[in-house]
């Protein structure tokens, strides 16, 4: 179990630039920002309760009933990571878990809608995870856009609603709620948009606590594949944004910050691609804030990494944990204008569920997006030539979505 010395308050997390584009065609998401209230945002949800459609296998419609028949098509949905309760979903082998956004009957419409700047007021997605698990999730239901969390200002700077915020902005935040009986809802949805791509994020939150199903999704205008370059390297720069849990790190008698808990995160991502005979992608993701909700603390407490801490707490109110200051490596091979490879725990971490997909938007391929997940576990003690007896360990999982530009940052 581990911890280390510092840490900081600051009030709500932190956003993405925006970065411009001229939308064509697509399946969710222009210009945004990564904001994330996935943790239950502390201002409220509105009550959209009658944005609910009805199961037909018993007539309960509830976010905890289970009932989803969702089979969607990998040629016109988005590569999707599902998770349940923090666990990754396995999908069937040599298939990916799968989602689709919809704000009418057309897919495309969507794509434009959102890409355009003219984002729809109602978005349902839909996921088929493509595993064993897929009818214990929730039937889709349509959500309505949270007008207060979508262009909420943002007081680190990161400008959440996208440039300028207000209708233009590209981030958007879309909720369904609901107490009536057999109808039981409480989900979210948030999407970030830019200029040719998109990231979604989907949360069943019914039951308070850890979301019990969550799904990271991307995608865009892909760049045709007549247009990718054939030679030469690429570097995108940009943001990522995450969710994050921590088990069994030792909290000090003396810190008021509990190192045990669900986490926003957001950083800087930078990858480089060799369109050349390596058919490669590297990158690394560097986390900049890690927020959470503290007991009595209001709304969320916030460690900007690599700051010492401030009033009212000091150092050893507020450690320095060590996972504060983990990067994830990404490493991918390149098939046309999309790539698959893994996510790494960079530092003492030994992981596991390493899972990363992405792709390549806009002219010959001037954007990149994608998602990802990890797991870690923090063995301690470390070293020594005498046999280890005394097993302790800490956890880590973080998942989400990263976006760059060329050459950036968007």
């Amino acid at each position: 179990m581990r911890i280390g010395s510092v840490s900081a308050l600051v009030l709500a997390a932190f956003a993405l630039a925006a970065c411009e584009g001229t939308p064509t065609t697509g399946s969710s998401a222009s210009n945004a920002t990564l904001n994330l209230c996935g943790l239950g945002c502390p201002f409220g949800n509105p009550d959209s309760g009658t944005n609910v459609v009805n199961d037909p296998t018993d007539g309960d419609d509830s976010s905890t009933d289970g009932g989803n028949t969702t089979n969607l098509s990998a040629t016109t949905a988005d590569v999707t990571i599902a998770l349940e309760s923090s666990r990754l979903v396995k999908p069937t082998s040599g298939t990916t878990s799968l989602s689709l956004l919809q704000a009418g009957t057309s897919p495309a419409t969507t794509t434009a809608q959102i890409l355009s700047g003219t984002k729809p007021t109602k978005l349902t997605i839909s996921i088929d995870t493509n595993s064993g698990t897929n009818a214990a999730w929730p039937t889709p239901a349509q959500m309505t856009q949270f007008d207060y969390g979508s262009y909420l200002a943002d007081p680190t700077g990161g400008d959440n609603g996208g440039a300028g915020q207000g209708p233009g902005g590209g981030y958007r935040e879309y909720y369904v709620h609901s107490t009536e009986a057999g109808k039981e809802r409480d989900e979210s949805l948030q999407v970030w948009a830019w200029g040719d791509s998109y990231a979604a994020q989907y949360r069943n939150r019914a039951g308070g606590g850890e979301a019990s199903n969550q799904a990271w999704s991307f995608g865009g205008n892909k760049t045709p594949l007549a247009s990718m370059p054939v030679s030469g390297s690429a570097t995108y720069n940009g943001r990522f944004v995450g969710t994050a849990k921590t088990e069994n790190y030792l909290q000090p008698e003396s810190a008021s910050i509990n190192p045990n808990a669900l986490w926003r995160v957001q950083g800087a991502s930078t990858l480089t691609a060799d369109f050349g005979a390596a058919h490669s992608v590297v990158g690394t993701l560097t986390p900049e804030t890690w927020s959470s909700i503290q007991g009595d603390l209001t709304p969320v407490y916030t460690k900007i990494v690599g700051t010492t801490p401030t009033p009212p707490y000091t150092a050893l109110q507020a450690p320095d944990y060590s996972f504060y200051n983990t990067t994830i490596a990404l490493a991918g091979t390149i098939t046309g204008n999309t790539y698959t490879g893994t996510a790494d725990l960079v530092g003492s971490f030994i992981s596991g569920d390493q899972t990363m997909y992405g792709g390549f938007f806009g002219g010959a391929g001037a954007e990149t997006a994608g998602v990802f997940h990890v797991t870690g576990m923090d063995p301690d003690p470390l070293g020594g030539s005498a046999g280890i007896n005394d097993d302790r360990a800490a956890y880590i999982s973080i998942q989400g979505a990263f976006h760059g530009c060329d050459p950036g940052p968007c």
